[in-house]
């Protein structure tokens, strides 16, 4: 008798599973409305480093905007 296969789980391929901490972070600040040079100064980093999770978590959740990009994760 064969076992039953189980179906993936939706959360497998879900691509906001592949953000970085650190990415979450600053998304959630966004959703916050928090502007960049704002979100350097809560998390203590660049506001260069900060563009540069944001475009980061852009690519990765296939996002056209900083809007759509909270909405994905």
């Amino acid at each position: 008798m064969a076992l039953p296969t189980v179906p993936p789980s939706p959360f497998e391929n879900n691509p906001a599973r592949k953000l970085t901490q650190r990415e979450r972070e600053c998304l959630e600040l966004v959703e916050k409305q928090l502007e960049s040079k704002e979100i350097s100064r809560a998390l203590g980093i660049s506001f260069h480093t900060v563009n540069q999770h944001l475009q980061k978590a852009k690519e990765t959740l296939q996002a056209k905007d900083r809007f759509e990009r909270y909405q994905s994760a």
